[in-house]
């Protein structure tokens, strides 16, 4: 008997097939019970991580303090005297109506008293959306939110900017429902997800711009992968939710007309390397790694879609190749959406601008490399070590971000009510401080900002297009100014001086828009710091700063600082370096 029949005989015994089968049940068995283990040590480092994560958002609650500039803007354009007005001043911020009722009724319930009740909403939102990140995440990915809590929830500019007075937090929580809920209706259109995925798609386009273009990119890949079932009464559905939620965006197409004639004031062309670099920006302060993590993430995910969608097809993974497809579809339209919207902006991008969309690509991280590391045990070993080890890495810069003010606004205002005479001077270097200086600032000294201009509740931007077409716009401060160190008194300047050690004066702008820098306001701005610090340090004997106790790290963009300037010399004296000193 040749070998070979020996082998088939053999493999063809009853008890020899029996204990074939056995040891592949074994090996099954084995498997499943690592599976298990692992799944429970995935749900511990995931609630670990969450416990950890709502002790940043108390903190930030702790240590915020005041409200900086944007967050007083938003605040007083919420609680205008009525919700006409609110609606007409809408175009000088940058949200649709939603967030201003918020806000307007948190108040009218009695908790817009303090600053610690306000920022009570931030804390909310913040431990909220850290919620509705695990659900997105196990309801499309089936899995423990390890990569989107890591990216996303750890990150310090999306916990700072998420938990501000600021619509970015509900947005992105509002954004995360929409994803899931389209999700839904493309795995079942029951009526009951149709009517949830249109009130998700709705309130979110109500609550940031930004999430009308990743509503759409989320619908298109619903819908291609409804083309692929040929579920045609889906790609109907999916069409009339987003349909439904542009139409509700139509009546800010006049709001937003309204406020074009001055939002020239601070678009620049941009490059398509100025948005990536931006989004650089805004994912740095996790590390000096993450960003390349991101990038290597982004790769990972496409790969494994390609793999699943053009992989050999099978009856078992139909559903992950459906899911692949979304995925992909979802996210390469989600990138080129959100780019072209903010490239059609134009705006001089801050990292706040990039948070929704970093929510947006850090689940489908989490749901698309789940469809491969799912059932290989290594792998998700892998992933959890990953976790852990950058977990540990980015909370530090987590915590540290939560112990920074938003601004010290407030402490200068203090220390003005307690120092400055009736008869001195408050001059504000630059303009914008102006609204959060007027929130906290109670004391009789008369104050004015480089320029002056007549409202200071929210950021007029028309006001100040006016003074950039005026020939002498700052004149009327250098004035004043002048008259005060004559008479004896005193003159503070608060805010970011801009001193210099020369005696050559300083270039006046033209007019605009017929100066160099055409209608960029930036260049204005600077224009009129420099002027008017160098007419203080012509006439005034002295300048000095005054010490600030602070306490706590202040958000560099809204740490100021405080001067003194004293004594009368008369202008062009050549005292001009004594008075920097």
């Amino acid at each position: 008997m040749t070998r070979e029949l020996q082998s088939q005989v053999l493999i063809s015994s009853p008890e020899i097939q029996s204990d074939f089968a056995l040891g592949k049940g074994n090996r099954m068995i084995l498997n499943s019970e690592w599976s298990e283990i692992l799944s429970k040590i995935e749900l511990g480092a995931g609630l670990l991580a969450t416990l950890v994560l709502i002790a940043v958002h108390v903190s930030v609650l702790l240590h915020a303090g005041a409200l900086w500039r944007d967050e007083v803007n938003c605040l007083n354009l919420a609680n205008l005297s009525s919700l006409s007005m609110v609606w007409g001043m809408n175009e000088y911020d940058s949200f649709p109506m939603l967030w201003f009722l918020v806000l307007r009724y948190w108040t009218a319930l009695g908790f817009g008293d303090t600053d610690f009740a306000l920022r009570v909403v931030g804390l909310i939102i913040g431990i909220s959306t850290v919620a509705v990140l695990w659900w997105v995440v196990l309801r499309i990915g089936n899995c423990v939110p390890l990569i989107s809590l890591l990216l996303f929830g750890f990150s310090p500019t999306a916990i700072r900017i998420g938990d501000s007075l600021r619509a970015y937090g509900l947005g992105i929580l509002l954004m995360l429902l929409m994803l899931a809920a389209i999700w839904l209706v493309v795995e079942n259109p029951t009526p009951k997800r149709v009517i949830f995925a249109s009130l998700a798609a709705v309130i979110s386009v109500q609550c940031l711009f930004y999430n009308s273009v990743l509503l759409l990119a989320v619908c298109v890949g619903g819908i291609v992968v409804s083309l692929c079932r040929c579920a045609w009464k889906t790609v109907g559905l999916l069409l009339g939710i987003g349909f439904i939620a542009a139409v509700t965006l139509l009546p800010y197409i006049g709001v937003l007309t309204q406020g074009q004639s001055w939002r020239i004031l601070f678009r620049i062309p941009l490059n398509l390397l100025w948005i990536p670099a931006k989004f650089y920006e805004a994912v740095l302060p996790s590390g000096a790694a993450i960003p390349w993590l991101w990038l290597f993430l982004l790769v990972i995910v496409l790969e494994v879609c390609h793999h699943k969608i053009l992989g050999r097809p099978c009856e078992s993974n139909k559903a992950d190749r459906h899911k692949a497809v979304f995925f992909v579809v979802s996210l390469i339209l989600g990138i080129f959406l959100y780019t072209l919207f903010l490239k059609i902006l134009s705006y001089i991008t801050d990292p706040w601008y990039y948070i929704s969309l970093m929510a947006f690509l850090a689940v489908f991280f989490d749901a698309a490399t789940n469809l491969v590391v799912h059932n290989k045990i290594l792998w998700r070993i892998a992933r959890l070590g990953f976790f852990v080890v950058f977990a540990v890495l980015i909370s530090r810069n987590s915590w540290q971000a939560a112990q920074v003010r938003q601004t010290n606004i407030d402490l200068i205002a203090a220390k003005l009510e307690a120092i400055a005479d009736k008869e001195d001077l408050i001059v504000l270097l630059p303009w914008w401080p102006g609204a959060s200086f007027m929130r906290y600032y109670h004391g009789s000294t008369p104050w004015m900002t480089v320029p002056s201009i007549e409202d200071h509740r929210i950021h007029r931007y028309d006001l100040i297009k006016l003074k950039m077409m005026e020939p002498e716009p700052i004149q009327t401060v250098l004035d004043r100014i002048q008259d005060t160190l004559r008479s004896g008194h005193k003159v503070w300047l608060a805010g970011s001086p801009l001193f210099s050690s020369t005696s050559k004066p300083p270039e006046h702008l033209p007019p605009a828009p017929h100066g160099p820098q055409g209608w960029y306001e930036g260049a204005y701005t600077v224009s009129w710091l420099r002027q008017a610090v160098y007419e203080i340090q012509e006439c005034a004997a002295r300048i000095s700063e005054v010490p600030m106790e602070l306490g706590s790290p202040v958000n560099p963009k809204e740490s100021l600082s405080l001067f003194l300037a004293e004594g009368w010399y008369p202008m062009r004296s050549g005292n001009h370096a004594r008075a920097t000193n």
